[in-house]
């Protein structure tokens, strides 16, 4: 079928207008910038720490790692070390900590003034984190370790010299530690519990 010219010059000039109207580039595909705006608007991974440990500058007290130690009749406090990044928050629990010792739930500081002499035990400190603004917890959450409290005498705080199990005069224990050269542990079946042979 010929198309007759007038139809032919017809066609080709609104064939140039719709070119001029829509222009000859094709329509731009904005899905990419949709997922452009998901990705940044999404949540991001913030990792959880799984390490923390103690300090104090309490006259009487000690700590290291996760391991402290108290006197009794005497206040002590003792402060987490812990690195919560991107705005992280936690919270801390502990059960059934010594007599006149607790745990605050926001600082996860340990404090107290212990009443009753203990030996050295060992607790479950549990810590939950939430995720700063536009971050998600990646990692153990909430996250469990062990401390180990002990709640001496001052005594127990004095100089003694402790060595490895299996030292003459001295006595064994399950911290494996023997206690010589002191008339306070040499005939105790305790003496890896005395504050000077945790650390």
């Amino acid at each position: 079928m010929k198309i007759k010219p007038i139809f032919f010059i017809l066609l080709c000039i609104c064939s140039f207008f719709a070119c001029e109207q829509t222009g000859l580039t094709p329509k731009k595909d904005d899905s990419l910038d949709k997922f452009g705006l998901l990705w940044a608007v999404a949540p991001k991974a913030s990792t959880a720490p799984s390490t923390i440990s103690y300090t104090t500058s309490s006259t009487g007290a000690k700590a290291s790692g996760t391991t402290i130690a108290l006197q009794t009749g005497v206040s002590a406090s003792f402060s987490p070390t812990i690195t919560l990044p991107n705005g992280m928050t936690a919270t801390y629990a502990a059960a059934s900590l010594p007599s006149g010792v607790s745990i605050n739930a926001t600082t996860g500081v340990i404090s107290g003034t212990p009443t009753t002499a203990s030996a050295a035990s060992n607790y479950t400190l549990t810590v939950t984190f939430t995720a700063g603004p536009g971050f998600f917890v990646n990692g153990t959450n909430p996250y469990s370790t062990s401390i180990k409290i002990l709640v001496g005498t001052s005594t127990d705080i004095s100089n003694v010299t402790c060595s490895f199990f299996g030292v003459s005069n001295g006595c064994g224990g399950s911290a494996g530690y023997s206690c010589t050269a002191s008339s306070s542990c040499s005939s105790s079946s305790t003496c890896s519990n005395l504050t000077a042979c945790l650390f």
